[in-house]
């Protein structure tokens, strides 16, 4: 019995005196020096037992007891759960729990971010700072943010990155040229680690533009920041170098219950109307070729759910599934036959049952009820998806061979490269993250440099 008891003791990793404090028990009494020697092995089984996290399992040891250590069952502690004790492996006890899936993806002009557990990784051009790391080196792999753990959104836009965190405030990181990371950091100065933006309160929804930052608040009023070099900020107080760090409020605009930013801005009220401000030299406020100083309302578009904005023109989504777009139509942005400019606002062709938009430099990209994505208007960098690097298409076609899709994201850069990605979260919880197009920074993840025709499975998030 005492043999076995050692073997078995051994089995477990118990220690020699722990053996000692076995073998000398009397089933009639206890001498002194046993008695010593049980209380000391009393405490090395108690040691002992917590090392292997054994006391919720079958397997115990009782010095006052039996001499007996479960001989005749398997080396299982808590076999209903993840602990294991195996002596010819390795003990594993409580690994650490994986983060949740991949939340949120936003695609900036070249990097991007997305948000995981209340975490922000990005990766990606880092010029300015726009990771979020100490350095300015770009990264082909998904790097954290530092000292950000309860983010529930993420966005970008050229060079900046912002968060909207769990208290609704915003933080925020990378370029500061119009002011768009708020009071805290002097115009002109990039580079900063993740800056808490005062004033940006209450906040439901976060938008990056071209060097300005937009809020809507839980009252459902709309509230930016930035440069208001073409009257961005819907204040009528823009034109050339004005900019504004300090959040306001823009005036005379209620009731919003979607926001899109980029070279100008749109907001849809919740009686399904929008309202346009900002650059407007090609008719994408939909009215004249002229800056739009203050909200101004798209004509004929009554029933929209979501808008999104391109370089050039406006769209937005409508109950019915239908998009209607506006606005510059050179590269058949607008989904028909290339022509200047179209105003007022007029359904894209072919194009129904849609959910959302990923509106970029000039092409348009719809998520669909059916969790596929469709595309149209130039792709000369991939960026419509379709598995050709130089396709323009009049009509939507659909990306290849993505299915499953639960949210899309694009942005409309200020660029001379004319070109942007695309990126897409697929449901489950493995090959989550697609993306697509132009990759100059290895902006899509896939650990290349390379422009992509169709959509590639982005690293693996840590």
């Amino acid at each position: 019995m005492t043999t076995s008891v050692i073997r078995r003791a051994a089995q477990l990793g118990l220690t020699p005196l722990l053996l000692v404090g076995a073998c000398c028990s009397d089933a009639t009494g206890t001498s002194g020096d046993a008695a010593t020697a049980d209380a000391v092995t009393a405490d090395v089984v108690a040691a002992d037992m917590q090392t292997l996290d054994i006391a919720s399992g079958p397997d115990v040891v009782d010095a006052g007891g039996p001499d007996v250590v479960d001989a005749g069952g398997p080396d299982v502690v808590d076999a209903s759960g993840p602990d294991v004790v195996d002596a010819s492996g390795p003990d594993v006890v409580d690994a650490p729990e994986p983060l949740a899936p991949i939340q949120s993806v936003a695609a900036g002009t070249l990097h991007t971010c997305v948000l995981r557990g209340g975490r922000v990784f990005c990766w990606g051009d880092n010029t300015s700072g726009q990771l979020g790391v100490s350095t300015l080196d770009r990264s082909l792999t998904p790097v954290e943010v530092p000292g950000i753990r309860d983010a529930v959104e993420v966005a970008v836009d050229g060079n900046a990155s912002c968060a909207r965190r769990i208290d609704n405030t915003i933080t925020c990181w990378g370029q500061n040229i119009g002011g768009q990371l708020g009071p805290s950091v002097d115009i002109g100065r990039d580079r900063t680690p993740p800056t808490a933006v005062p004033g940006a309160t209450q906040a439901t929804r976060l938008v990056l533009g071209s060097g300005y930052t937009c809020i809507l608040r839980q009252d459902r009023t709309v509230w930016c920041w930035g440069t208001n070099i073409n009257y961005q900020l819907g204040d009528g107080m823009g034109g050339p170098d004005m900019r504004r760090r300090e959040p306001a409020m823009v005036p005379g605009l209620t009731g919003v219950v979607d926001l899109a930013a980029g070279q100008f801005s749109c907001a849809v009220r919740d009686d399904g109307h929008v309202f346009c401000w900002g650059l407007n030299f090609a008719g994408e406020t939909a009215s004249a070729t002229q800056p739009t100083p203050t909200p101004a309302e798209v004509p004929g578009v009554t029933t929209a759910v979501q808008a999104g904005v391109g370089s050039g023109f406006g769209c937005a989504v409508v109950q019915s599934g239908e998009v209607y777009c506006w606005g510059d139509n050179r590269l058949g942005q607008l989904g028909d036959r290339p022509r200047n400019l179209r105003m007022p606002p007029a359904a894209v062709p072919g194009v129904s049952n849609v959910v959302s938009l990923a509106v970029g430099w000039s092409s348009t990209c719809a998520l669909l009820r059916d969790q596929t994505v469709v595309c149209w208007g130039q792709g000369q960098r991939g960026e419509l998806g379709a598995g050709t690097l130089t396709q323009t298409s009049l009509a939507p076609v659909t990306v290849t061979g993505l299915t499953g899709v639960v949210q899309l994201s694009g942005f409309a850069p200020v660029s001379v490269t004319q070109a942007n990605h695309r990126c897409a979260l697929r449901a489950g919880e493995a090959d989550r993250l697609w993306c697509w197009g132009f990759n100059s920074d290895g902006q899509l993840g896939d650990g290349t440099m390379t422009d992509r025709p169709a959509p590639v499975r982005a690293a693996a998030v840590p």
